[in-house]
């Protein structure tokens, strides 16, 4: 299946969503900060990008924006909606982040 960037800064948050992506037969790459997710990045190596917006001090939405026309995204918040992109609140299901997931990654 396909390889899926995480950047969230929630351990447990971000534990969840691998076992998920895990459960569907994909593979994860984790990443805690947006410093560590810019920095293995590649838009030939994932297949679909999952990230909090708000990642410690750092505000993510600009980074998303950008990789939107290169790769699916699928952003995590409390509160804000990306435009463009498709957008969980928090706190999710894993039946909603499936149907997400599914929705971009048709197998």
């Amino acid at each position: 299946m396909a390889t899926i960037l995480v950047v969230e800064d929630e351990g447990s948050i971000r534990t969840f969503i691998e076992r998920t992506l895990k459960h569907l037969g994909h593979s994860t790459v984790c990443c805690e900060t947006l410093g560590e997710a810019q920095d293995v990045y590649d838009p030939e190596a994932f297949a679909l990008v999952i990230s909090d917006i708000h990642l410690g001090r750092d505000n993510a939405t600009q980074w998303v924006l950008q990789l939107r026309d290169q790769t699916p995204v699928i952003t995590i918040s409390g509160k804000a909606e990306v435009p463009g992109v498709e957008n969980l609140q928090k706190p999710f299901s894993m039946l909603i982040l499936r149907e997400k997931v599914r929705r971009l990654l048709p197998t």
